[in-house]
């Protein structure tokens, strides 16, 4: 009775291995890598699967490794080494070599030239103008003294017009002063010289228009 019951748990647990065997074989062929048929080994050694696990793990082996070598290793590939009693060898993945960047000298600056100012051409000197005889003497006529200037311009635009022969080639001034407390502003007539601003007063109040000759 002992005898058929241990081969009863004996045909099971044959047939559960039987059964893992081939659910793991599956697994590896789906996945279809080294790493994948290397792990079947390790934990089937005895399936019939073995010997075609580790020739299909050697071939994905060159495949790989040739693939690692060009930068372009499949994700599957790139993982912990095969479990203890695996057969396969380790790939190892070489490092990437880091590109020495080639460094280009800048070529040397050329050395800053100062600036040139434009220097601006030089000016012409001034020519001092011939200082009017008449102002130069101090004496002329003041025709007028009024309280605004003007009050005092508006009558030498009116003599001016009625007295132009008397007064022909002369200027007039606005001389502001002080009668006490006011302010005043005479109106005077500059001449070359006294005997020229007693003449022009002649020929005014020969006109009717009142004229005093001032001094310097």
């Amino acid at each position: 009775m002992s005898r058929l019951i241990l081969g009863v748990l004996g045909s099971a647990l044959l047939l559960t291995a039987c059964s893992g065997d081939k659910d793991d074989w599956r697994a590896a062929q789906a996945a279809d890598t080294s790493l994948a048929y290397s792990h079947f080994v390790s934990q089937h050694p005895d399936s019939s699967h073995v010997a075609e696990a580790r020739t299909r793990a050697s071939a994905l082996m060159v495949t790989e490794t040739a693939a690692m070598s060009v930068g372009d290793t499949p994700a599957s590939a790139v993982v912990a080494p095969a479990p203890a009693g695996d057969t396969m060898p380790v790939v190892e993945v070489p490092s990437p070599v880091a590109a020495t960047p080639t460094v280009v000298a800048a070529p040397a600056a050329a050395p800053l030239q100062p600036a040139q100012q434009a220097v601006p051409p030089p000016k012409p000197a001034a020519v001092p103008g011939k200082p009017s005889s008449a102002k130069a003497s101090g004496y002329g006529a003041q025709i007028g003294a009024f309280s605004s200037r003007a009050k005092a311009q508006a009558q030498w635009q009116t003599i001016e017009k009625r007295y132009s022969r008397e007064l022909a080639g002369s200027t007039h001034q606005i001389a502001e002063g002080k009668a006490g407390a006011k302010a005043v502003f005479r109106l005077k007539v500059p001449q070359p010289s006294q005997a020229a601003a007693k003449a022009l007063c002649s020929r005014l109040a020969a006109g009717g228009q009142s004229c005093v000759v001032y001094h310097p």
